[in-house]
C-alpha cells in the first residue's frame, strides 16, 4: 500500500512525501496496534520505544492525511493475503450483524445525531455491519453508516455481492434480515442463507399468506416468485411477492413488469430446550441440514456477538 500510497491520501502531491516520525507506513501500523487506552499512552507505548518522542497533535495530523479507502483496502489487502480456507461439510460459514458506536459530538453532522426520547438533546453514533467468518475467527468485511442513515440488508447485500468467495458460502442472520433483496443476492452467488424468523403470523410477515402445518415443529418448502407486476400479485398473492419501485430489488429494475425472480428455501420451527419456538428460513438442503442439524450452524452465530 505505501508503493501505491497516491489511492489512499488526501493529498497525493504532499501528503506522506517526506520520512518522518509518522510515515505512511509508521502510522497505520501504529493505529492498527492501538488498544483502548488514551492518544497519549498509545503514543508512548509505541513510539517511545523507538526513541521517538512524539505529540498527540502530530498524529491527528497525520491520521488525518487517509482518505476513506485507506483501511477498507488494508482489510482487503490481508485477506488477500491470508485466504479463508477452513470450511465445514464444504461451506465458508459467515455470520452477518451490526452495532451501534458512539462517536464525538458534531454539531455539523445531523446523519449521526440521535435526539433522545425527550428531544432535549442526543448524542451521535456510527453503525458498524461486520461479516465474520464463523470457522476462521476473523473479519471478513465491513460496511459502516451513520447510524440515523441505517441500512443493515443493503450493507449485507453489499459485502455479500463482493465477497471473494462466489460459491459454496453459508451466511448466517439474526431477526431483522429477512429480505428478498438479500436472499436473492446469496441465492445469486449460488451460496446458502439461515436466518432466524420473527414471529410468522403477525398480518406484516412475509410468511402471513402461508398455509402452514397444525404441529408444533415442522419444515416446509416454500417458493416466492418476485414480481414488480401488480397483475402478477393479484392473481396469486401466496405465490407472487410484489416489489414497489420505490423498494429495492437489485435483480428486477423499477418499472420492469415482466422480469421474475425465482425464490426457493425452506420455513422451519425448532423446539429449543426451553421449550419456546424459533422459525429458522434457509435454502440449505433438507436431506443434508435437517432442522437439529440447522440449529447447530444457527448456533455458531453467537461468536460474532
Amino acid at each position: 500500500m505505501e508503493a501505491d500510497r497516491s489511492l489512499y491520501v488526501k493529498d497525493p502531491l504532499r501528503d506522506f512525501t517526506r520520512e518522518g516520525t509518522f510515515s505512511f507506513r509508521r502510522t497505520m501500523l501504529f493505529m492498527t496496534q492501538m488498544e483502548s487506552h488514551s492518544t497519549n499512552r498509545e503514543i508512548n507505548d509505541f513510539f517511545l520505544s523507538q526513541g521517538r518522542p512524539v505529540t498527540q497533535s502530530a498524529f491527528v495530523q497525520a491520521r488525518d492525511k487517509f482518505n476513506d479507502k485507506a483501511f477498507p483496502a488494508l482489510l482487503q489487502r490481508f485477506n488477500d493475503k491470508y485466504p479463508f480456507r477452513k470450511t465445514k461439510n464444504g461451506l465458508h460459514i459467515f455470520a452477518i450483524d451490526g452495532s451501534d458506536l458512539n462517536v464525538p459530538a458534531d454539531k455539523t453532522d445531523c446523519s449521526t445525531f440521535i435526539s433522545y426520547n425527550s428531544n432535549q438533546g442526543g448524542y451521535h453514533q456510527l453503525h458498524v455491519n461486520l461479516m465474520y467468518d464463523l470457522l476462521e475467527k476473523r473479519y471478513s468485511d465491513v460496511v459502516i453508516q451513520p447510524r440515523a442513515e441505517i441500512r443493515e440488508t443493503a450493507a449485507a447485500c453489499d459485502m455479500v455481492a463482493r465477497s471473494p468467495l462466489d460459491r459454496n458460502c453459508l451466511y448466517i442472520f439474526d431477526r431483522g434480515y429477512i429480505s428478498l433483496n438479500l436472499m436473492a443476492h446469496i441465492v445469486d452467488r449460488n451460496s446458502f442463507f439461515l436466518i432466524r424468523a420473527k414471529e410468522i403470523n403477525s398480518a406484516k410477515s412475509l410468511f402471513s399468506r402461508l398455509r402452514l402445518p397444525d404441529a408444533e415443529e415442522f419444515d416446509v418448502p416454500v417458493r416466492f416468485v418476485v414480481t414488480r407486476n401488480p397483475k402478477l400479485w393479484r392473481k396469486d398473492p401466496c405465490l407472487y411477492k410484489l416489489i414497489h419501485n420505490d423498494r429495492a430489488f437489485d435483480f428486477i429494475d423499477a418499472g420492469d413488469k415482466e422480469s421474475i425472480f425465482d425464490l426457493r428455501f425452506r420455513l422451519v420451527c425448532v423446539k429449543l430446550d426451553s421449550g419456546t419456538f424459533e422459525y429458522l428460513i434457509t435454502n440449505l438442503p433438507s436431506k443434508n441440514y435437517p432442522s437439529e442439524a440447522l440449529k447447530e450452524l444457527y448456533h455458531l452465530r453467537w461468536d460474532i456477538e
